[in-house]
């Protein structure tokens, strides 16, 4: 458990911009032990980094009391950014290790 009393667990995240679709998402998966804990992924809010090809996103977490312990994340951009090769995350609302990075994917 972290100082605000809950523990979170990453699964597996994913980036990807289909064209097909017209579609630039990124996905995620998490448990949150000690529940009432809500996640969501926003742009990244200060200075973006040295790289301009990585999109850094804030992974929130924000008290509810009602959130369920297993939740999907997700944030969609423009179909049509192709900037970027890389996302990585920072977390907001918690300490400890952020989702490791994941390349952006292009499906056609």
């Amino acid at each position: 458990m972290n100082e605000n009393g809950f523990k979170v667990e990453f699964g597996e995240f994913h980036a990807y911009r289909d064209h097909m679709s017209h579609t630039f998402m990124v996905t995620g998966e998490l448990v949150i032990a000690g529940g009432g804990v809500a996640a969501e992924l926003l742009p990244h809010q200060g200075p973006s980094g040295f790289n301009d090809r990585i999109l850094p996103l804030d992974l929130v977490f924000t008290a509810t009391g009602e959130s369920p312990s297993e939740q999907t994340v997700e944030w969609k951009g423009d179909w049509d950014d192709d900037r970027y090769e890389e996302v990585e995350f920072r977390l907001k609302g918690t300490e400890g290790r952020a989702p490791s990075p994941v390349k952006v994917e292009t499906l056609e």
